[in-house]
């Protein structure tokens, strides 16, 4: 490999790019979200985003972008998507003609491998299938009990999971926000591997599971009445920053994500 000089005269920030296509006349703007890298977005990231996707033509095509074009971009295409799926279609949010594969039931699992699709037809041996599914089951999503409190937390909690795992699963060509809490998990308990390596497996895995929990309870807030002012259905227009502050249970939760993370991913 050889390397190519370069000037200053040939850099340009995001901010000039764009600008440089809205002096040649493109129907573009340019909004920035600072969001710590592999960290969930903040409250009022939330509430950035939503404002600017709500505020935006119907037509408007959006594009996101992060330094390695992965994680914080894929957080926000779900969250434009969730935002996109309530202003145009209303309460409960949920995935018109959805025709993808589902997943198993219990959102996916540590192995990594893909829900193959299958039917398994009942038998007179119900019982012996039963068994062999408990001793062939690996841990899911769903066995983390803090996700199952939120879900239930919220009046809409299980419907708005249901479409926000969907969004997930159809933006998930470069990272499925879901199964990351899973695969870092899976690391976390190999125990050959070193210190270290299971340490940052263990950090990660706490990110992105508080990453998925703030997606849930904001899946609920966009499928309650407190965003009907965004789209133009209401009068009062309460933020995702104010409606997460009035349910102090969910801030609990949160806090117990970063201060104990190895009790959610520790193999009983």
């Amino acid at each position: 490999d050889a390397w190519e000089h370069v000037t200053s005269d040939v850099i340009q920030t995001p901010l000039e790019v764009f600008k440089g296509l809205e002096a040649d006349g493109f129907p573009i703007k340019y909004a920035r979200v600072p969001i710590t890298d592999g960290k969930a977005p903040k409250r009022s990231d939330f509430d950035t985003l939503a404002v600017n996707i709500a505020s935006a033509p119907k037509d408007t095509a959006f594009v996101f972008n992060c330094q390695m074009g992965r994680g914080r971009t894929t957080t926000g295409t779900v969250i434009a998507c969730l935002v996109k799926l309530r202003i145009d279609f209303g309460r409960p949010i949920k995935i018109l003609n959805d025709d993808m594969t589902r997943e198993e039931s219990n959102g996916g699992s540590s192995s990594g491998d893909e829900a193959l699709g299958c039917v398994t037809a009942l038998t007179s041996n119900t019982s012996q299938t039963k068994i062999d599914e408990k001793q062939n089951r690996v841990f899911g999503i769903n066995d983390i009990l803090l996700l199952w409190k939120i879900t239930t937390l919220f009046d809409n909690g299980v419907e708005c999971r249901e479409a926000l795992d969907a969004v997930i699963d159809r933006c998930s060509a470069l990272q499925n926000i879901r199964q990351a809490v899973l695969q870092y998990r899976k690391v976390f308990n190999q125990q050959h591997v070193e210190p270290r390596v299971r340490r940052v497996a263990l950090n990660r895995s706490a990110e992105y599971l508080e990453r998925y929990f703030r997606l849930i309870a904001f899946a609920a807030y966009l499928g309650s009445e407190a965003f009907d002012g965004f789209c133009g259905q209401g009068e009062s227009r309460m933020t995702f920053k104010v409606w997460l502050r009035q349910r102090p249970e969910v801030q609990a939760m949160k806090w117990s994500i970063r201060l104990r993370p190895g009790r959610f991913f520790t193999v009983p």
